[in-house]
């Protein structure tokens, strides 16, 4: 239908391809609809015709983007594309015979001979050509339709840089003037003509081609354009052109049109029959599809200088204009309203294109209005600029002083009544059938469609003051109804149970209102509704209605309101209950804030709340009596060793206390890590003082139950010490002192390398100052990084190895079964994502002080990043692995991550090394990758097979290529309304001669974790075009192909040159082949999958998206990917159910209103089938209609369907 609904169901671009199968379609079950009413077909038969089609020849000459071929021969163009569905309508057969367009002209005049006509042609002569004028001439020797095919313009070009040079017409009575254009065209023709008629004085310079250096008179032209304006070598300074012909690209902007050509299919004499079904089918698109030749436009005539150029007059009024005061009715959803003080709506995002899309850099007022009618009247007192929308017709618009633009967009009105007896009384015209109807005073719209449509028969209206009120009286009785437009039934009718309403034929065409002397403006505007599209005013309509659709409380209470009363104490009951709730949650959301920025042994602020205050210290001036201080409990380490964690605990609370009962009244304390704490306060330098002395005195006389004395390092430093100093600098040089004091106290525990990061030591004293000792130290440093990890201090995985290796390792010496373990956070990139980089250090870092104290230091180590790797032996295992498990969900104040946990049992029959052991317990960890559970997995015979095919993979998937042990399996696709074949989809098949069948689920996966799947897909692609060149052969009826392309391979290779080299060396169409790329591939790299879509479709592919739903898509995916089909995951069919029913209809509906085809993959059941119809999924596929088979049983099968 004409209206809103069906409107806003378009998809935002048309496929034209897609629309010439459509109409193909329906006019094929339209015109033999008899004879479809047969006997039911068989499951596997496809669809035939059954008529025989009348056979057309037509005239064939190249001419650029109206009817040529591509290099493979597919026939493409304007004039193409409209013929074949001309034929498809009249139900042609077309053949084509080549020449030019002389010699055809010559030929239907009667003055080519017989022996004159091009041996090409044989017996075959041509009964029509496309894209012929109709003249005088040409009428004695043709016959021509009602309806062109298309208009063809004629204009005057200007250099883009010089056309404000021609604002005035005085240039074409200038004799010096002079415009090129091509000589002997029918340009030349129309620019002689219009300047003998309007006694014009410019010069006309015919150009011709330069055959030597193999240049057209365009080209010659457009690059004497090119030249400065004072060059002596320029030919012209004007050009003359047809406005396709003239890209936006070719820096050039019209001025002047100087006539027009209407196109038609023209018919040679004798042909009658075809004058007759041209005039039908021509009228019959005509009312079927009225957008088609606007849409044919679009599709190979967009990017032209006429539709995206502005004119001079355009850029000079643009130049001028500072603002533009916008008039617009308020609260007209979707079209426009009133919302944070601008304008929003259809009309408001039209503006917002122009301005994007011309550059237009002018300041817009916008002005709302609750009066249609002084809205109209400000914009004819030239009180505003542009008024939004305007419905009313052109001899309207003179007589109120105003222009009108093009029209934005039409929708559907709607018949809105009360009782049932009212439901068609508005189309009834009888004189004794009295009907009131109400009818706005502020809007002409209403009246305007009353008067256009119904105004017949005894029929009285009922003034009001606007729209809402004609609604109160329809529903209180005072008027049997009124009229609304669609989008005002939708919005704000959707929740009413009192009102009906029903579709009338009136529709309804809303424009702009325009200033009567801005006529430039009128001119940008239009440009930019036709640019603009109907597809995007569509979705721009969809948009707001869907946020117009929100429910408020508001709608809630009036929807409700009989019941209302009722509900008041249960409703204030709800309000306090959800009152207390919000405070509630405002309460415990505040504890929580808290608690993360607290430490939960000591409940000092932790080092997230320290990282926000010196951020905020950064920004800020330092106070001048600022003092920060680093502390450090000694040999914690080997208090945990000697007294156990609890003890360690007591330790680390005792300090906070001595630290922090001093400190809070002057600043705050944090605690840094595990043995670490920082303070920042204020304090005279007497208050310092004394906090050291309390904080000292307080330290000496601590005593806990398990720790009997505790000692603290510390380093202090007063901003007036270093007063340009920053926090940062500060901390750093307190940190310093810290170290210095604790060397010199004798616990040497860390030292620091070149790049200033710290490391664990064991047995150093002191650090030496001197050049000679600083050479020794550094040494010994490298020594230690070359054997031991610089963030853990866990040996490094060289070091690991020897050890494990060693016959002197103490593991070697116990009792039970040796293992090898490995430890993998699960979502440690995302984590350190969420709380950065120090933060995932000390998650590895306490990880690898649990491993030590389970393991023995020796015993673990760290290979990189978080792979950790312990040797040990079952028994050790099974009695640490418990409380290992409950410690790492611990760190960082159970801030944790769950583990996989790989185990390798050492064979007695099958010694491995320690690297090869490192390798299995790995390989079993991975299993649980996906895991939000820490989990164990032993390494078995399972993981053991998979490991042994993955080497068998990698190691023979190029020898399975070449001796053709890789084959294409193809299964079905079936039309899902007649059941009818129409295409196939090629599978990968690995048929090993010792291994028998391979199943895809296993080797895809692991050629994609190596980037291999491009061979597995190139050598299908190759396969998929020999066996295609085969079925032709064999006289088979040919079905397009789809073919996967795995995202890895976009990775490797250019899946698309491969398939365009493929479709060359093989000279097939581009129709033989679907491409299908995955839901994860576009999840994985969205912006690069949107380009590769994009290379295929602009090259005649069909593209799809395959396993559609099994992730994160959505409809702005499938509208910003431009898919042409989905295909809908197997899963859902695999546990089809009702759940599965929910979420595949909306699926299909969704894709159906982008006008995206669905495939529904997995049908195995009758079930599953009359589901799929009935919601009009389009395509099935599935073994409920034949599973994938080889390319001799896919033969079997087109022959049963032919």
């Amino acid at each position: 239908m004409n209206g809103c609904i069906s409107k806003l169901k378009k998809s935002r671009r048309i496929i034209i391809c897609n629309t010439v199968r459509i109409i193909l379609a329906v006019i094929v079950v339209l015109t033999f609809m008899s004879s479809l009413l047969g006997p039911s077909v068989n499951v596997n038969a496809a669809a035939k015709p059954f008529y025989k089609k009348d056979k057309v020849i037509v005239a064939w000459y190249d001419a650029s983007d109206f009817q040529e071929k591509d290099d493979n021969g597919r026939r493409f163009g304007y004039g193409y594309d409209y013929l074949s569905v001309i034929a498809g309508y009249a139900g042609w057969e077309l053949e084509f015979i080549e020449g030019d367009i002389r010699t055809f002209m010559l030929y239907f005049s009667g003055e080519l001979r017989e022996e004159n006509i091009p041996k090409e042609w044989g017996d075959k002569r041509p009964d029509i050509i496309c894209g012929i004028e109709k003249n005088e001439n040409l009428e004695n020797f043709l016959r021509y339709p009602d309806l062109a095919m298309d208009t063809e313009s004629y204009y005057i070009f200007a250099v883009d840089n010089e056309d404000d040079m021609y604002l005035s017409n005085d240039y074409l009575h200038n004799p010096n003037i002079s415009i090129s254009v091509t000589k002997g065209s029918i340009t030349e023709s129309k620019l002689k003509n219009w300047k003998e008629k309007n006694r014009y004085s410019f010069k006309i310079k015919g150009i011709v081609p330069d055959i030597e250096k193999d240049l057209t008179a365009q080209e010659i032209r457009f690059n004497d354009l090119k030249k400065s304006k004072d060059d002596p070598l320029r030919i012209a300074d004007l050009t003359a052109d047809t406005g396709k012909n003239v890209l936006k690209t070719d820096g050039l902007s019209p001025l002047r049109r100087v006539g027009t050509t209407d196109r038609y299919i023209a018919v040679r004499p004798g042909k009658n029959k075809l004058i007759d079904e041209l005039n039908e089918v021509q009228s019959k698109l005509l009312i079927t599809d009225p957008y088609f030749t606007e849409e044919l436009t679009d599709a190979y005539f967009s990017n032209t200088a006429v539709r995206n150029v502005l004119t001079a007059e355009e850029k000079l009024w643009i130049r001028n204009t500072h603002e533009v005061k916008v008039g617009f009715y308020d609260g007209y959803v979707p079209f426009t309203n009133y919302e944070d003080g601008t304008m929003k709506g259809l009309y408001a995002d039209l503006l917002k294109y122009l301005r994007n899309k011309f550059n237009v850099d002018i300041s817009i007022k916008y002005i709302p209005y609750t009066s249609y009618n002084k809205m109209l009247k400000d914009l004819a007192d030239k009180k505003i600029d542009l008024a939004a929308p305007v419905y009313t017709s052109t001899n309207d618009a003179n007589e109120i002083g105003i222009l009108i633009s093009k029209p934005l967009i039409d929708t559907s009105m709607f018949w809105v009544y009360k009782d049932d007896d009212k439901a068609d009384a508005l189309n009834n015209d009888a004189e004794d059938k009295e009907l009131c109807i109400a009818l706005s005073e502020d809007s002409p719209l209403q009246k305007s469609i009353f008067e256009d449509y119904y105004s017949k028969g005894n029929k009285t209206i009922l003034y009001v003051s606007d729209w809402k009120e004609s609604l109160k009286n329809v529903e209180n009785g005072n008027a049997d109804g009124t009229l609304l437009n669609a989008y005002r039934v939708n919005i704000n009718l959707r929740n009413s149970h009192k009102l009906k309403t029903k579709e009338v034929v009136a529709i309804c065409k809303l424009s702009w209102g325009v200033r009567s002397d801005m006529p430039e403006l009128l001119s940008i505007l239009n440009r930019s509704i036709f640019l603009y599209g109907k597809g995007n005013a569509s979705e721009s309509l969809l948009r707001h209605s869907e946020e117009a659709y929100k429910t408020t409380f508001e709608d809630f209470i009036k929807e409700n309101y009989l019941w209302f009363n009722s509900l008041v104490v249960v409703a204030f009951m709800i309000v306090c209950v959800m009152i207390a709730y919000i405070l509630f949650k405002r309460k415990q959301k505040a504890i929580l804030e808290n608690m993360a920025r607290r430490d939960s042994v000591t409940g000092l602020r932790n080092r997230r709340s320290y990282d926000e205050d010196i951020a905020k210290l950064s920004d800020n001036q330092i106070d001048p009596d600022l003092v920060v201080a680093v502390m450090d409990i000694d040999e914690l380490k080997k208090i945990n060793d000697l007294y156990g964690h609890a003890a360690g605990d007591e330790a680390i609370k005792g300090a906070a206390s001595c630290i922090n009962n001093t400190i809070e009244a002057y600043g705050r304390v944090y605690k840094a890590s595990g043995d670490e704490f920082f303070a920042i306060f204020s304090a005279s330098h007497e208050e310092y003082e004394r906090i050291k002395k309390d904080i000292a005195g307080k330290l000496a006389i601590w005593k806990g139950e398990y720790v009997k004395k505790l000692s603290v390092s510390y380093g202090y430093v007063e901003h007036r010490e270093y007063p340009n100093a920053d926090i940062r600098e500060l901390m750093k040089i307190a940190d310093e002192r810290m170290y210095t004091q604790k060397f010199n106290s004798g616990y040497a525990y860390r030292i620091k390398s070149k790049d200033g990061r710290v490391k664990n030591v064991e047995g150093y004293g002191y650090l030496l100052h001197n050049q000679e000792d600083a050479n020794l130290l550094e040494a010994f440093v490298n020594a230690y990084e070359a054997q031991y990890d610089t963030l853990t201090g866990l040996p490094s995985m060289s070091h690991f190895l020897d050890t494990a290796s060693s016959m002197d390792n103490e593991i070697l010496r116990n009792d039970g079964m040796l293992l090898m373990v490995s430890f993998n956070f699960n979502g440690l990139k995302s984590y350190n994502d969420k709380f950065g980089l120090q933060v995932g250090n000390d998650l590895l870092i306490s990880l690898a002080v649990i491993l030590e104290e389970s393991f023995g230091k020796n015993n673990c180590s760290r290979f990189g990043e978080d792979h950790f790797f312990a040797f040990t032996t079952d028994k050790i295992f099974d009695s640490k692995i418990d409380q290992l498990i409950e410690d790492i969900a611990k760190i960082n104040n159970g801030n944790s991550l769950p583990m996989r946990i790989g185990v390798y049992p050492y064979d007695e029959d099958d010694i491995v090394s320690p690297s090869t052991a490192c390798d299995r317990a790995q390989v079993a960890g991975e299993h649980a990758r996906k895991s939000t559970e820490t989990k164990i997995i032993v390494y078995d015979d399972k993981i053991k097979y998979e490991l042994q095919m993955k080497d068998f993979i990698i190691n023979n998937i190029d020898r399975a290529i070449a001796e053709g042990h890789i084959k294409a399996y193809y299964q079905p696709k079936i039309n899902t309304v007649d059941e009818s074949l129409c295409g196939f989809e090629a599978l990968a098949r690995w048929i090993d001669p010792e291994k028998g069948m391979i199943s895809p689920g296993i080797f895809i996966p692991i050629l994609e974790d190596f980037n291999l799947t491009w061979k597995v897909d190139h050598h299908i692609l190759q396969q998929v075009a020999s066996d295609i060149i085969k079925a032709r052969k064999m006289g088979l009826e040919v079905y397009p192909v789809s073919f996967n392309i795995s995202r890895t391979d976009f990775i490797v290779t250019d899946p698309y040159e491969n398939l365009i080299y493929t479709v060359k060396l093989y000279g097939l169409t581009r129709n033989l082949f679907n491409v299908e790329i995955t839901e994860s591939s576009v999840m994985d790299d969205p912006q690069g999958i949107r380009e590769q879509v994009q290379r295929f479709k602009k090259s005649g592919f069909e593209v799809l998206m395959d396993d559609f739903g099994s992730g994160y898509s959505s409809l702005g995916t499938l509208r910003d990917f431009d898919f042409d089909g989905i295909k809908i995951d197997m899963s859902f069919m695999r546990n089809f159910g009702e759940r599965s029913m929910a979420i595949i209809e909306p699926m299909v509906n969704m894709a159906k209103n982008l006008g995206i085809k669905t495939i529904a993959e997995g049908v195995e059941t009758e079930e599953q089938l009359s589901f799929l119809k009935k919601i009009g999924c389009d395509q099935i596929q599935g073994y409920y209609f034949g599973k994938p088979e080889s390319f001799d049983t896919t033969v079997e099968i087109i022959l049963k369907n032919s």
